[in-house]
């Protein structure tokens, strides 16, 4: 099979095109770029490899889906919104700059997975697994959902702390923020002796020395 023309069960290709029920289904390869896939049923399918690059698949089931091979299952940006992806295994998989936003990931695994400049605003990730994922500071992450049971690196798990909560009397000694956006973010009262912040992020850079002198006023 020549892996550039696309793969999978032709018939299960053309019948997801025409249905949108796949359940199941070997779609290792297929090429799906562009795809209209909304409120498809793709549960329990094989997705290893597939071309999902400018896709929709707003609103689909995905729960049990697998990528279990290390490929990328985005390429290019792709509309993930409202997507269930409850149970997916999505190890080590590139979903960049795509809509994540208000999907289900609960129980997924996203090890090792790179979700750089993708909006996961609003996006379930309870009892996810994300040990190793890769984030950026395009990575939206306000909003987003985890629990005790999420499994995070721990600069991140802060980084989701600050962005959702605010960094008021934090103690951010030392801390390495240079591929994470802070705009906008309450620093007033926070510890920032040796934080390492990116130069090119004026705007961020900005607003945190407003926030040291409105703090030191406020003293």
């Amino acid at each position: 099979m020549n892996k550039a023309f696309g793969g999978g069960d032709p018939l299960a290709v053309l019948g997801l095109r025409l249905t949108k029920q796949c359940s199941g289904c070997d779609l290792k390869y297929a090429n799906l770029k562009y795809a209209n896939l909304t409120r498809a049923d793709l549960s329990k399918a094989q997705l290893d490899g597939a071309n999902l690059s400018h896709a929709n698949l707003s609103f689909a089931n995905l729960q049990g889906a697998s990528t279990s091979t290390r490929v990328w299952v985005s390429r290019r940006p792709a509309d993930f919104s409202y997507a269930n992806f409850s149970g997916a295994n999505l190890s080590h998989t590139r979903i960049t700059d795509s809509n994540l936003s208000n999907a289900n990931f609960s129980k997924a695994d996203l090890r090792a997975s790179n979700l750089k400049g993708s909006d996961l605003s609003h996006t379930n990730l309870s009892d996810a697994d994300l040990t190793g994922a890769k984030f950026d500071n395009r990575t939206k992450l306000k909003g987003s959902i985890i629990n005790e049971q999420t499994k995070l690196d721990p600069r991140y798990r802060l980084i989701w702390k600050i962005v959702n909560q605010g960094a008021r009397e934090f103690n951010l000694k030392e801390i390495d923020f240079r591929d994470v956006s802070l705009s906008g973010i309450d620093f007033r009262g926070a510890d920032l002796e040796g934080v390492n912040l990116n130069p090119d992020h004026r705007a961020d850079l900005n607003y945190v020395s407003s926030m040291r002198k409105t703090s030191q006023k406020e003293n």
